[in-house]
């Protein structure tokens, strides 16, 4: 049951198809700003008709763009805590992490599905490692999604087990729940091993 579809994605207003907006069960909010470790404004390289491949770090063919900039904390403040976040950012993964605070400290913290591509971020300044600490101070655990299935990650991995990741949280039933229904999926699609 989807109750609401948040996409907060500065371009991605202009790329959607309004009929598929229509079409999102319980609604479709997008939200045209960045999102990450404070509320501001930050500068994006564009690459035309491709939000997903625009990038805070790394200069791409196309447009530099300047936009807002808000947190998840700040962006959820008086809404739902949403089940699920997915994190596809190109390099910015730990930014927007730091930004969310309170939503991954609180006793409805969601499942977060995200990016983990150290070719990405090496250009932010950031790590792997870094991103599996902030999460770690929070409680999470990561797993890569592999086509044998669902793999738990060492806490000193250097490098993710697959270019995305889940990360749920110790002690949550609902989190425990889902691993466990997961644990023999095969992921085949945009994963590595």
């Amino acid at each position: 049951h989807v109750e609401l579809v948040a996409g907060l994605d500065p371009l991605l207003e202009h790329e959607l198809n309004p009929e598929l907006v229509g079409q999102a069960p319980g609604g479709l909010n997008v939200v045209p700003a960045a999102v990450g470790a404070e509320a501001g404004e930050v500068t994006l390289f564009e690459v035309p008709r491709d939000s997903g491949q625009t990038s805070r770090y790394a200069p791409r063919a196309g447009g530099i763009r300047r936009v807002p900039e808000i947190t998840l904390d700040g962006y959820l403040e008086g809404r739902r805590t949403p089940r699920l976040v997915k994190i596809d950012v190109e390099g910015m993964e730990a930014e927007v992490l730091r930004g969310a605070r309170w939503l991954l400290g609180s006793k409805r913290a969601p499942v977060v599905v995200l990016e983990a591509n150290p070719a990405l971020l090496a250009p932010a300044g950031t790590s792997y490692p870094e991103i599996k600490s902030i999460l770690a101070t929070r409680g999470y655990e990561t797993w890569a999604l592999r086509s044998c299935g669902l793999v738990r990650e060492e806490a000193g991995m250097s490098i993710p087990g697959s270019v995305n990741v889940l990360a749920v949280r110790s002690g949550l039933p609902a989190h425990e729940r889902l691993v466990r229904r997961l644990r023999n999926v095969h992921f085949e699609r945009n994963q590595n091993g």
